[in-house]
């Protein structure tokens, strides 16, 4: 995997396992049915129809990426007050916070998320919080998206996978 912040070359390509989660929003086509190319707006109406559509189509994807984030920033951000952390003794918490560390790299596309985890990501000592975060980001966001009344669709795989550019598999 390349970490230079550059494209990686051929020579440096290398292939890891991965667990991905693949998600994204329900009833996007019906709500962007009927659109072509921005009308000329004759009318403060006309405008604020479209902002209509934008609100609900638009706004729902700004909605599950925030919601995204949100989950992410808890998952990679744990409590370092944590009861568990502080039963231990304090030469071990060092340790307890290396097993607690975890990388999962989300990227954008339309109206879904793609967020993944590499299984052999060397500066991570414990693959599985990786996984166990995408499956708490899955179902969190299923929730999310029926109680909203923005139902999402997704799925969590693993495979083979490169990175050829940093974040990008």
């Amino acid at each position: 995997m390349s970490t230079s912040g550059t494209p990686a070359d051929r020579n440096s390509l290398a292939a890891y396992n991965y667990c991905v989660s693949f998600i994204d929003l329900l009833g996007q086509r019906v709500a962007m049915q009927g659109q072509g190319l921005l009308p000329p707006f004759r009318s403060e109406e006309e405008q604020e129809r479209l902002n209509a559509i934008l609100r609900v189509s638009i706004g729902a994807i700004i909605k599950l990426q925030k919601q995204a984030e949100d989950m992410m920033e808890i998952i990679l951000h744990p409590n370092p007050d944590s009861l568990l952390r502080a039963a231990l003794l304090p030469e071990q918490h060092a340790t307890w916070d290396a097993m607690q560390r975890t990388r999962v790299t989300t990227q954008r596309w339309s109206d879904g998320l793609v967020s993944f985890v590499c299984l052999g990501d060397k500066d991570v000592k414990c693959q599985m919080n990786g996984v166990f975060d995408l499956f708490g980001l899955a179902g969190t966001l299923c929730i999310l998206g029926l109680a909203t009344r923005h139902p999402i669709r997704g799925a969590i795989e693993v495979a083979w996978g490169v990175e050829i550019h940093p974040g990008e598999l």
